[in-house]
């Protein structure tokens, strides 16, 4: 699943060729991590939303998300709080 990218049930089980009780079942072990959130927009229609990965910066340990909005942009070279370069 790609960060941010809205999925159904139904779309996941058939990309993966299993049951959407399987996939259910996945998913919402995930959104228990907190690596997944669940929609519900309306009864017996699930959307899940992959979040994205959290970074913590070795200079001043500040943890944060980054949110994809394109491909060229979603790579992180400073550090939001202290500026430093990452890696």
């Amino acid at each position: 699943m790609d960060p941010l990218e809205p999925y159904t049930t139904d779309e996941l089980a058939r990309r993966l060729e299993t049951s959407k009780g399987l996939i259910w079942s996945f998913l919402n072990k995930l959104v228990g991590e907190d690596k997944v959130r669940k929609k519900e927009p309306e009864p017996n229609r699930t959307i899940w939303i992959r979040e994205p990965p959290v970074y913590e910066c070795e200079n001043c340990g500040f943890e944060f998300q980054v949110k994809f909005l394109h491909p060229i942009l979603s790579s992180v070279r400073l550090c939001p709080r202290c500026g430093k370069q990452l890696d």
